[in-house]
């Protein structure tokens, strides 16, 4: 019983460990993403999305540039998700340091998306 007890210490301990690892080595590297993403100036159609770190990311046609984000499902968007409602193509604008992205779908609908920051207030 004793050496279930150690096992699971150890395990839980290696757990923590490789938890608070990840998370050194890849926090910084979010929290560039999504202040690089709150910087710009965004406007495009949207060439490229996926879902990484459980947030957005995606680029624009002709920017090298791939941007992090983490949008707010709200009444603003009819409460549809923003990586099930937009789609290659559609249109994003975003001024830099507003708090608010506009998706404009290829059949003309509107929907505004607000997002969290790393240190939501």
């Amino acid at each position: 019983m004793t050496k279930v007890y150690l096992f699971l210490i150890l395990f839980l301990g290696l757990l923590v460990a490789g938890s608070l690892y990840w998370s050194s080595q890849k926090l910084p590297e979010i929290s560039n993403m999504m202040e690089t993403f709150h910087k710009s100036a965004i406007y495009g159609k949207l060439s490229n999305i996926q879902i990484k770190y459980k947030m957005i990311y995606f680029s624009v046609e002709n920017q090298d540039e791939y941007y992090l984000f983490s949008p707010v499902t709200s009444e603003l968007n009819d409460n549809k998700e923003f990586y099930n409602n937009a789609k290659r193509g559609d249109l994003v604008i975003k001024p830099s340091y507003l708090d608010t992205l506009t998706l404009i779908t290829e059949e003309g609908k509107e929907y505004q998306y607000t997002f969290r920051t790393l240190v939501d207030n």
